[in-house]
């Protein structure tokens, strides 16, 4: 990365990152979780039509690309036909609530295995999706399908063939952060929360700019060392509609900016729609067994926070 833009691009995206982040702060401790499922048998986008014409006859009500329940719970698909399902935050002292919306994606999956003979399942991959339709018309995965094909080996698995879990904590205080940061790396490589050695092949030869996570210095950092480092990385990989490392772009703003930090998959992501922290690295399970998990994700932040 150029002089010129380690001193304008990546210190203006980095202050205004951090505003954004600090004007978003929860004053007590949320968390969330993303589930996907793999399609049983490969998909195809009459499949895709198919769902989303069934979803809004079960409440789920469509805003853009996801479907969205009363009671929070959000909907939305991966390139393969993987469906995801996404709580809201909330609090660890309501944990309940977490019950009942585990309750209703079962529910759900049920529903559409019946209603529409689509079976969803928890696993964290299913070989021989590589060459598989891609189900979602959105350019962004279109072109990042194409970019796959050349980037690593593995990429286009990894975007049909797989399925995995977010584990997300929301940011109370900018003073947290690198602690936060931190603490869910070593979970990452911990052995209650490591992904699958097929799914860490997959990400290994997927798209090292996109996945490799930036190097850090874990216990020797700050807020914003920590966010510019994330910063740099994101502005170092290639946009998906120019096929240009994204400081490159000419007309490049800092809304933009975040939409490009979206498609960064590395184990451990910022996420500005909370803004939280995701962890991103267990594989799809039954979803009788996330309680148990995510208590234990819960209790680990607790503890060091």
């Amino acid at each position: 990365m150029s002089i010129k833009l380690q001193q304008n691009i990546l210190q203006s995206y980095t202050k205004q990152l951090l505003a954004k982040i600090e004007e978003k702060l929860t004053d007590h401790p949320t968390y969330g979780v993303e589930i996907e499922f793999l399609p049983a048998r490969v998909m195809n986008p009459e499949d895709m039509e198919r769902l989303e014409l069934f979803l809004p006859k079960e409440g789920f009500i469509k805003s853009g690309a996801t479907f969205i329940s009363d009671k929070g719970l959000c909907i939305t698909f991966e390139p393969g036909g993987q469906i995801e399902y996404c709580t809201p935050p909330v609090s660890s002292d309501n944990f309940t609530i977490f019950e009942r919306f585990f309750e209703q994606i079962l529910q759900m999956n049920s529903k559409i295995l019946k209603k529409l003979n689509i079976e969803y399942v928890a696993t964290d991959y299913i070989p021989n999706r590589a060459d598989t339709p891609v189900c979602l018309k959105a350019k962004r995965y279109t072109n990042l399908h194409n970019r796959l094909g050349f980037t690593g080996t593995r990429g286009r698995e990894m975007m049909k063939g797989t399925a995995s879990i977010h584990l997300h904590t929301g940011l109370r205080t900018l003073d947290k952060i690198p602690l936060i940061y931190k603490t869910l790396c070593r979970m990452a490589e911990s052995r209650d929360f490591i992904m699958s050695q097929e799914r860490k092949d997959i990400w290994e030869n997927t798209d090292p700019l996109r996945c490799d996570m930036p190097e850090i210095d874990l216990d020797h950092t700050d807020t914003w060392n920590l966010l510019e480092k994330i910063v740099h990385h994101a502005l170092s990989a290639p946009d998906l509609y120019q096929d240009i490392p994204l400081y490159q772009i000419n007309d490049l703003t800092f809304n933009y900016f975040l939409i490009h930090l979206t498609t960064i998959f590395t184990s451990v992501r910022l996420n500005m729609k909370g803004p939280t922290f995701e962890l991103r690295t267990l594989d799809s399970m039954p979803v009788n067994k996330m309680s148990e998990k995510l208590k234990l994700f819960i209790n680990i932040l607790e503890k060091n926070l």
